[in-house]
């Protein structure tokens, strides 16, 4: 018996991971692309899992040591023709220190359960 409730346990642990995520990460994060001041540009890659629909993908620079937190965000566009996916978003900001990250949003159409994942953040210094 007990080792029947272990093979259960085992099963409903595992079995989301196989299933899969959605997945988002930032490779790079440019100051100033191209020569342009206060700007800053974020790429990366992503991926939805099976049954999720994507929504969109944000590119978020939040001002470092600011209190309250001061934020830039844009929607980034997106290649799905693409494997992996990716994003790719420049914005426009004030000179300043930057944690860069993008948030992944999908929706399970079948639950309508809507989901948010966040990437990796990275650091720059904006002129």
């Amino acid at each position: 018996m007990l080792a029947k409730i272990w093979r259960i346990v085992l099963v409903i642990g595992i079995a989301p991971l196989l299933i899969g995520a959605d997945q988002i990460t930032e490779t790079s994060v440019t100051p100033n692309p191209g020569g342009a001041a206060n700007s800053v540009k974020g790429d990366g890659t992503f991926s939805v899992a099976q049954g999720n629909v994507l929504q969109n993908v944000t590119f978020i620079a939040s001002f470092s040591g600011a209190n309250p937190p001061q934020i830039t965000l844009k929607f980034a566009d997106t290649n799905q023709t693409v494997n992996p996916n990716t994003w790719t978003c420049t914005e426009v900001v004030a000179a300043g220190t930057y944690d860069c990250f993008a948030v992944l949003k999908t929706i399970n159409p079948m639950t309508g359960k809507e989901n948010k994942t966040t990437s990796n953040t990275i650091t720059k210094t904006v002129n």
